[in-house]
């Protein structure tokens, strides 16, 4: 079960901090609290952040009070994804995808693995 502290809120004032700087990898959830499918992105973003607990760090920004932080991260469609690695954009994905998509992507960023390629 996630705890609440599994997945922060990111905004423009901690986003370098938690974000950008993380010694670990990042992955980010850009949604609004109306937009259906991010709530059901939120589901998968909390199990996700239950099995990567210690390994990656997960936020997310909510685009409707921080608007400015979603364009400077390119995230154009709701939800929006983007894993961080090392203060880079390793992977950006629009839309909600199963669970097994963000695990194989974590997957390849944590064993050193490009974000595109054959599985």
């Amino acid at each position: 079960m996630p705890r609440q502290s599994d997945v922060l809120t990111l905004t423009t004032e901690n986003f370098d901090e938690l974000a950008v700087r993380s010694p670990i990898p990042v992955l980010v959830e850009f949604g609004a609290p109306w937009c259906a499918e991010c709530c059901r992105l939120d589901a998968a973003v909390g199990a996700l952040a239950v099995r990567y607990r210690d390994t990656v760090r997960f936020g997310r920004v909510d685009v409707e009070r921080e608007p400015k932080l979603a364009v400077l991260c390119g995230a154009g469609g709701l939800p929006s994804v983007l894993l961080m690695h090392k203060g880079r954009m390793y992977a950006h994905v629009g839309g909600a995808l199963p669970l097994l998509h963000y695990e194989r992507l974590l997957d390849r960023l944590l064993s050193g693995r490009p974000a595109g390629g054959g599985e």
